[in-house]
This record gives structure tokens, C-alpha cells and sequence, in this order.
């Protein structure tokens, strides 16, 4: 027995060893071609690391990118579909032997995504089929409930996580449409999945800044289809919407709450979104809407509603059927 256990010692002690030692022997390079050559037996795109690259495994894994390009689909208006200025990524080993996933940081740097579709309405994020002998993903197991607690996910615990300063575009070429969101910033809170969570963040589009708050109790109640407490709220100075409520994700959706919705201008917040209004006269300016709202899948309700356009006030039910042959409208 003694000789097992000294035997047992010198084996982790490799092991141990092995790992401290891997990273500092095998060039840097092999690292980045190895992932280069992933990306592209999944995508069939190229992926480059241009800038630095470090990656250890003890005392925890940790890995750091900088300088990342992906490569646009064949004839993109942009040479590149996604850049990113740094990525950073630190994982607990420790938690991983008993099952769970310790993020200690997860970052994006000046993430940038070009999104395009082309005049043959092909989207630039349909990638080619995995090369032959490239490992395929696996299929999604059939008929998952939704609200099942995925696999995997019972010791989840995020540190760290966030995005900074990022930019997404969009271009449909078909029709025409382009949209750009700039300065996105978002953090993440989840301690855990038996404790509340929170997201918060912000993002500038057609020169506004909105910024977004979600916060909610255990996400364990969430993935078990169980009625969870949440509150969202949305801020910007053209319009500002705050729900608070209860959310349900199980087979059928179901929200019940109250929203209140602020405009300070409809003409303002027409002109924002690209849809100015055209009417004479100065009418058209605060809108106020308060209520309580019910979703049940392909039902929705709105009760007690106070609604204010410019001096004009009114309150009332609402209530819509759409699940029949023919939606029904109260």
C-alpha cells in the first residue's frame, strides 16, 4: 500500500509538472496555428492571432489574445466578419474535478462584428460545411422541455464578465437596411445559479445612449420552469420602459407584471428611429403608459391601463387571443 500511494504521489506530481512545464516549451506559434486550423475545418474562414498570446494552466487555466481577426464570407463589403482587441479568459481547475465551472474572467475588448447580407440574400454568417475528417457537434438532444436545467450547469459561477466598447453593424444589401450599434459596454453578475443575477450595460444608436439593467432572483428557478422574479429597465432619453414582474420559461411562456413606459416627445422619438411624423400642428408630444401585463403563450392581456397622449388621458382593458383560427380582440 505504501509503495501505491508513493507511486500515486509521483504520478500527480507529473502530471502537476507537466503542466506548469507544457506552455513554456511549445512555441507560441503552434498555439496559434493549431486554433487557426480549428477555425477553419469549422467555418472553412480563416482566423489569425496577430498580437500577443498567453496561455497557462496552473494555478488555474488562463488565456489571453490580442489582436484576433475572422475572416467575412467571399466578396463581404467588409475584409473581416469579427476583430477583436483582446479577449481574456481565466478558469478554475479545481471546481472542474467536482463538476462545476468556475469563470473567474471572461472579457471582450473592442469587439467588432460586421453583420451583411448580400444582393442574393446570402448572410455572411452561414458558414461553409466542416471540412471531411473535421470533428462534427453534436446533435441536439430531441424534444428538450423548455426550462430543463441544461447539463453541465449546476455549479456554473461567473466572475468577471464583460464586454467594452463594442461595435455590431449591419447591412442588408437586398433591401437596403443598415444599423449600427457603437460603444456597447455590458457586465454580467451570477455568482451563482442559486443567487440573484444581474446584467447591466449600455450601447449608442443614431447618436442616443440607452442603457439596459436586468436583475432577477435564483436562475435555477428560471431553468426549472418555476415563476421567477424580474425586473428590467431600459433608459434613454428619447423613450425609458421598466417592467417588473414574474417570468415563467416553461413549455408555454408566461409573464405577468406591470410596465411603465415614458415618452417625453412622440414626434422625437418618431425622428430617432428613422419614422418622422408627418403631421401639421404641434400635437404628438408626451406619451405615458402604465398597466399590468399578462403573457401567457399566445395570449395577452393589458389591465388597468393609464394612458396620456399630449392632454388627452384614458384607462382600460385589453386583452388578445391569437392562439384560434382567428385572433380575438377585447
Amino acid at each position: 500500500m505504501k509503495k501505491l500511494l508513493i507511486g500515486l504521489a509521483v504520478v500527480v506530481v507529473l502530471v502537476l509538472a507537466a503542466l506548469v512545464a507544457v506552455p513554456y516549451f511549445i512555441p507560441v506559434d503552434t498555439y496559434k496555428q493549431q486554433i487557426a486550423k480549428a477555425a477553419r475545418e469549422a467555418t472553412g474562414r480563416d482566423l489569425s492571432i496577430n498580437g500577443d498570446f498567453r496561455l497557462s494552466l496552473l494555478p488555474r487555466i488562463e488565456l489571453e489574445a490580442n489582436d484576433v481577426v475572422f475572416a467575412n464570407a467571399p466578396g463581404a463589403s467588409q475584409a473581416e466578419m469579427a476583430k477583436l482587441e483582446q479577449l481574456l479568459v481565466r478558469l478554475e481547475i479545481l471546481p472542474l474535478l467536482t463538476g462545476e465551472i468556475e469563470v473567474g474572467s471572461f472579457v471582450l475588448v473592442e469587439p467588432v462584428i460586421h453583420l451583411e447580407i448580400d444582393r442574393q440574400g446570402r448572410a455572411n454568417w452561414q458558414f461553409a460545411q466542416a471540412a471531411p475528417g473535421a470533428a462534427q457537434a453534436p446533435a441536439a438532444a430531441p424534444d428538450q422541455k423548455q426550462g430543463a436545467r441544461p447539463p453541465g450547469l449546476a455549479g456554473l459561477s461567473l466572475g468577471d464578465v464583460r464586454l467594452t466598447r463594442g461595435l455590431i453593424t449591419y447591412h442588408d444589401a437586398k433591401s437596403g437596411q443598415k444599423l449600427e450599434l457603437s460603444e456597447i459596454n455590458m457586465s454580467v453578475s451570477l455568482p451563482d445559479l442559486a443567487s440573484p443575477f444581474g446584467a447591466k450595460g449600455s450601447v449608442v444608436w443614431n447618436g442616443e445612449k440607452l442603457t439596459l439593467t436586468v436583475d432577477g432572483d435564483s436562475p435555477n428557478r428560471l431553468l426549472d420552469g418555476e415563476a421567477t422574479p424580474v425586473k428590467v429597465a431600459l433608459k434613454s432619453s428619447p423613450v425609458s420602459l421598466a417592467y417588473g414582474g414574474q417570468v415563467t420559461l416553461a413549455e408555454v411562456l408566461k409573464v405577468v407584471g406591470n410596465v411603465d413606459l415614458d415618452v417625453p416627445s412622440i414626434r422625437k422619438l418618431a425622428a430617432w428611429t428613422g419614422n418622422p411624423v408627418e403631421l401639421e400642428g404641434s400635437g404628438l408630444g408626451p406619451l405615458k403608459i402604465k398597466g399590468a401585463v399578462a403573457v401567457n403563450d399566445r395570449t395577452f392581456a393589458f389591465k388597468n391601463a393609464e394612458i396620456q397622449v399630449d392632454q388627452m388621458n384614458a384607462t382600460g382593458d385589453f386583452a388578445a387571443d391569437t392562439g384560434g383560427a382567428k385572433p380575438h380582440l377585447k
